[in-house]
């Protein structure tokens, strides 16, 4: 899914911009965005490595913060390549697809509330014995 295009104000085809690679109007790529991609197949890996710590919570929110860091830097890094490889006669179009690590944003903040109530609960069930 590409995350924008470069329409031109001729009357030329959208050049499609994607985490990997830009697909130009003569059929030729561009692999400029590729940082994008290696950052967001970096927030997949901490992620699913998240996941797999549930026995030591702490880390897990500590990996949960770093993601929310590397999603940050996902999008200036978008908005550095944006801004950079756009050419001067056209505009930039965002796509759905710039939506996805925002919403991975939230549900990584939604796993901190989580984490965290679960530390509580585990702390309460301590004190009781």
């Amino acid at each position: 899914m590409p995350i924008m295009e470069m329409v031109p104000t001729t009357m030329a085809m959208p050049e499609k911009v994607f985490n990997l690679m830009t697909l130009k109007n003569d059929g030729t790529t561009s692999y400029v965005t590729m940082p994008l991609f290696f950052i967001m197949v970096i927030i997949a890996a901490l992620c699913g490595t998240t996941i797999f710590l549930y026995k030591n919570r702490r880390q897990q929110i500590l990996l949960c913060r770093i993601v929310l860091g590397f999603i940050a830097a996902w999008y200036i890094a978008y908005g550095i390549y944006g801004t950079m490889i756009l050419p001067d006669n056209s505009t930039m179009r965002i796509s759905l697809a710039m939506c996805f690590p925002f919403c991975s944003a939230v549900f990584v903040v939604l796993a901190i509330k989580g984490i965290k109530h679960d530390e509580q609960l585990i702390k309460s069930a301590d004190r009781i014995r």
